[in-house]
């Protein structure tokens, strides 16, 4: 368990939106150490994710792009990579997934020990919030099937578009996406504290969608809004890192330049600049490295903010006595 440090750091009332950013930061403050050692774990994980299938996707296509580029009418591909290659990146982006919503638990349960006066490390973070990582598996494949029934409902929509010849099912099929793009305020409004439930009150993926939908009762605009308030300030940050990695990506793709031999029957080796190879994935490690280090800095503070609403929700909804514990 983490051991005592000092008093809570939430109001026992009703706090507003500067309330919650002034006691995120302080909560930021007394542990940064643990947040951002929390935080760099899905980061490092991205990247060497990330890193791995950029060079691998480099040793596949390469040599097919220089066939191409030599004219060659029957370009080889090697079936069996291309497909370790798919297969590859759907377990990695997946597991990047569980990854990061695991982390955002962790972090959820350290914000709520440092505001009752802990102060916790990783390790105890970590014991405290057993379970998490299923959880966090768990949530991921909740998306997946959502995300797999509704793809199926578009593309049934388009099929019978195609089959009738006729576009009422295409407009209905519009009207379904430019419902979902307004249903998602809702989601925000009513399911956005679902990490903190599941963190927190250890539930799973079903019944923290439950309980986020019951402790937000009329308190959903409010929800909205704070989060809308944090997400533009993050994104203003964001946007500056992601000109600053977008202008060294481009730098880097004049660097990689592939060698067309005059005939179709050149080595490998002649058709591949290695020497420009080289320099192409320092620049991209490079780029994911900053971008993953803005990450570790303004994921905590992000997931601190949302947990401190959070902690304000639940409070407003059980009385000012509930408190979050484990």
């Amino acid at each position: 368990m983490a051991r005592q440090m000092s008093t809570p750091v939430i109001p026992f009332h009703p706090i507003g939106l500067s309330e919650v950013f002034t006691s995120s930061f302080e909560i930021y403050r007394r542990r940064p150490k643990t947040f951002i050692g929390l935080a760099v774990l899905p980061a490092i994980f991205f990247a060497v994710v990330f890193t791995v299938l950029f060079a691998f996707g480099l040793v596949m296509f390469i040599p097919l792009i220089a066939s191409i580029g030599a004219y060659d009418t029957a370009p080889s591909v090697n079936t069996p990579l291309v497909i370790s290659f798919l297969v590859g990146s759907f377990i990695g982006i997946n597991l990047c997934w569980v990854v990061s919503i695991w982390s955002v638990l962790l972090l959820s349960v350290a914000t709520v020990q440092v505001d009752r006066g802990g102060a916790p490390t990783m390790g105890s973070v970590m014991r405290d919030a057993k379970g998490s990582f299923a959880r966090s598996a768990g949530a991921v494949g909740l998306i997946m099937i959502m995300a797999i029934i509704g793809y199926a409902i578009l593309g049934a929509i388009v099929a019978l578009s195609i089959y009738l010849e006729s576009g009422w099912p295409m407009a209905i099929a519009v009207l379904l996406v430019l419902a979902l793009f307004g249903l998602q305020f809702v989601f925000i409004a009513r399911f956005g504290l679902v990490a903190q439930v599941m963190a927190i009150e250890s539930l799973g993926p079903v019944s923290a969608l439950q309980r986020s939908w019951q402790i937000t009762r009329g308190q959903g605009l409010r929800v909205l809004g704070y989060t809308i308030a944090v997400s533009l300030i993050i994104s203003a940050a964001s946007s500056i890192i992601q000109l600053l990695t977008n202008f060294m990506t481009s730098i880097s793709s004049n660097l990689a330049t592939i060698q067309t031999p005059p005939s179709a029957t050149a080595t490998l080796q002649s058709q591949i600049d290695l020497a420009a190879i080289i320099p192409l994935i320092g620049i991209v490690g490079l780029a994911v490295f900053i971008n993953c280090a803005f990450q570790v800095l303004i994921i905590p503070f992000q997931t601190i903010f949302t947990t401190t609403l959070y902690t304000d929700v639940r409070r407003r909804y059980e009385g000012m006595n509930g408190t979050p514990s484990f």
